[in-house]
């Protein structure tokens, strides 16, 4: 069976934000400056850091008009909140002082998307549109559409992400001295600059962003880790986000574009998962409405693994080779807490994916006289190779769960090295994940 993965890639510079922070938001030489040190004043992290845990967005809770948002307004409301902030407080050009730090085009109207389908077949395809719109392609029909809701959220929470310590700190200081701090040598002004973590509705986890071009926290990009991770445990999203040939936040920004991306798979897991309602409620109760959501479902919920794997070897190689990054790392009390609550978020989440699948889907089909049941079969490969793996089975019809990205990550984080790791960083420890054995013995 062929799988679709959606890697976007864009042509037109100013769609950069999804993937990458924008170069100007971590370093920024005021006019006039030419690289000999001038007397400013000096900004304050954890002053900024105090200002941004302060603030709260007030939002109203009227009913969209727009049909997709009606969906997660009503399935899915912390990830409505999303696009809610993205279309309300983030789309304008965000100045502090005078001087602009994010401009209006950031969320343009246009830009190419590339689909890399599993046998590395590439797609392209123009997106038009603003803000969240871009994602849904209004050519197919509305049950397409809606399945394009969580890639939506997902690249709305990395405009939240990058934007939204910018957007309130244009609302709280007056100039851009006071966001800014100068190089050890004093030749160099660079912007004290935050990632915004969206947990839940009125709960924002905040830490600097770190960049190579930044100086308050030392960094590497990603690539690096490719020393440690050994081939047979680089999955499908590997040559998007720790390759050295891609070009990614992960690249630019290390462990906080890890981060970033943890928490934007986060969301898109966490919409599929909210629409299970819909399918539920609002569709016919047969064997394909239900292969609808749990093919978004199997295509989406392995990122977990992965991410949280890569930011583990991040922080395993950054102990062994990169000492004073791992040193900065274990000393960012804001960036740790930020990663606790997202792996505890994506964590709960996965168990309650499971829990799902293997009860609440199978009890409520059983109303319909529909089984749910595991079944191992024999897959043939690209290359005519075989393989014994189980399909998530819907009546008559079976689903692949891609176990093969899945599997080997799930017993590489439940070792002994990368659970001390995990406990090392996180703010609280934690020992029990997901597993998908849990999964078998509810199907069994």
């Amino acid at each position: 069976m062929k799988k679709c993965f959606c890697i976007i890639m864009f042509v037109i510079p100013v769609f950069f934000f999804s993937c990458i922070p924008f170069p100007f938001n971590n370093y920024r030489q005021p006019p006039g400056m030419s690289g000999y040190a001038i007397p400013r004043a000096e900004g304050d992290p954890d002053r900024i850091l105090k200002i941004l845990e302060e603030e709260k967005y007030n939002l109203d809770a009227k009913k969209p008009g727009d049909p997709l948002l009606l969906l997660l307004y009503k399935y899915s409301p912390d990830a409505y909140y999303i696009i809610r902030i993205s279309e309300d407080c983030l789309q304008n050009e965000i100045k502090i002082g005078d001087y602009p730090y994010a401009m209006a085009s950031a969320y343009g109207d246009s830009g190419k998307s590339i689909t890399t389908l599993s046998d590395g077949t590439k797609i392209e395809k123009i997106r038009r549109g603003k803000g969240y719109k871009r994602w849904i392609d209004y050519d197919k029909p509305f049950d397409e559409q809606v399945k394009s809701l969580a890639t939506a959220v997902h690249e709305e929470n990395h405009g939240l992400t990058s934007r939204n310590a910018l957007y309130i700190l244009s609302k709280k200081v007056r100039s851009q001295d006071e966001i800014m701090v100068s190089s050890p040598d004093g030749r160099t002004r660079y912007t004290i600059n935050f990632d915004s973590y969206y947990l839940s509705r009125g709960h924002i986890a905040y830490a600097l962003r770190r960049s190579a071009t930044y100086a308050l926290e030392p960094v590497f990009p990603a690539a690096r880790i490719e020393e440690i991770i050994p081939v047979e445990n680089r999955t499908f999203r590997y040559k998007t986000y720790i390759d050295h040939k891609t070009y990614q936040s992960t690249q630019v920004s290390g462990i906080s574009g890890l981060l970033d991306e943890y928490n934007a798979y986060y969301w898109s897991n966490r919409v599929i998962y909210d629409l299970y309602e819909y399918y539920k409620n609002e569709k016919p109760q047969t064997a394909a409405t239900c292969l609808q959501w749990t093919s978004q479902v199997f295509g989406e919920y392995f990122a977990w693994a992965e991410f949280r794997y890569w930011i583990l070897c991040y922080i395993r190689y950054a102990r062994i080779k990169e000492k004073n990054v791992y040193h900065s790392l274990m000393e960012d009390m804001a960036l740790r807490k930020a990663f606790t609550a997202v792996d505890d978020n994506f964590t709960d989440l996965l168990g309650s994916i499971f829990i799902r699948l293997g009860k609440e889907l199978p009890g409520h089909l059983k109303k319909y006289n529909i089984e749910v049941t595991l079944r191992e079969s024999t897959l043939i490969g690209l290359k005519g190779e075989t393989s014994r793996t189980p399909l998530y089975r819907i009546g008559n019809a079976s689903q692949v769960m891609f176990l093969d990205y899945f599997l080997p990550l799930q017993e590489e984080l439940n070792k002994k090295e990368f659970i001390d790791i995990a406990n090392t960083f996180r703010t609280t420890p934690r020992s029990v994940l997901p597993s998908f054995e849990d999964l078998k013995k509810m199907l069994n």
